[in-house]
């Protein structure tokens, strides 16, 4: 069974996320794909604070 969609996680990076988990690894995406689908991600989320950050 597959962790299921945190419920922070925006749906777009929970796609990015269980396209990773496909069977057939020709489906999947290269790494270079997702640092490009996460570079655009991390465009036009809000920041937000991460876990132990201070902020």
């Amino acid at each position: 069974e597959r962790l299921k969609q945190p419920q922070k996680c925006p749906v777009n990076i929970y796609a990015i996320m269980t396209n990773c988990w496909l069977l057939n690894s020709k489906d999947r995406h290269n790494f270079e794909k997702i640092v490009e689908l996460l570079k655009k991600e991390k465009s036009i989320l809000p920041k937000l604070p991460f876990f132990g950050s201070s902020k």
